[in-house]
């Protein structure tokens, strides 16, 4: 006696949807890593390039003899609207403290990212310490005339540091800069 054995049995069926689920979980967990990778990777840009642009107006402070700066980050793109009416001030930074030698780290007044309104990165900037300062000392000059720098004499330890306010990590530069501009 011959049986017709055509289709699946339930057993067959049921081992099948077992393996697609298993296929499917493993591209959605894959999905959701990438997915929070790409995001780090996006704040971390972020960070890089906010705290680019504030060591270059520091820079541009400094060489000037400013004692203040003001920061403003525009909106990120041209269809962006600020969240209140307020939010477009500029943030002002006293540089005064900056120029000075430091023993332990001074900080300046945090500025914040989009907006003091809307804060979702704190930009710190810092006069750190110039590691080893005493023995860093540079002559300079031909002949007869020679001069002796002593770096911690003309230069200042500039640290600008951006912390995202929620998840991520912080992103820091640092940079000597002239107190003294000619």
């Amino acid at each position: 006696m011959v049986r017709n054995q055509k289709g699946l049995t339930l057993v067959e069926i049921l081992a099948s949807l077992v393996i697609l689920s298993l296929v499917i979980l493993a591209f959605t967990y894959m999905y959701n890593q990438l997915f929070a990778a790409s995001s780090r990777e996006q704040r971390r840009d972020v960070s890089v390039d906010i705290a680019r642009s504030v060591m270059e107006q520091v820079k541009t402070s400094f060489s000037t003899g400013a004692a203040t700066l003001n920061i403003w980050f525009p909106p990120t793109s041209a269809s962006s609207t600020l969240p209140n009416p307020g939010a477009d001030a500029p943030q002002t930074v006293t540089l005064t403290f900056l120029r000075q030698t430091v023993t332990a780290p001074y900080q300046a007044e945090a500025v914040y990212y989009p907006s003091a309104a809307d804060r979702q990165y704190k930009v710190q900037i810092t006069n750190v310490p110039i590691p080893d300062a005493d023995n860093q000392k540079y002559s300079l000059g031909e002949g007869n005339t020679k001069y002796t720098l002593h770096v911690a004499d003309h230069f200042s330890l500039i640290q600008v540091e951006v912390i995202p306010t929620g998840a991520g990590s912080s992103y820091a530069i640092q940079s000597y800069l002239d107190r003294n501009p000619l």
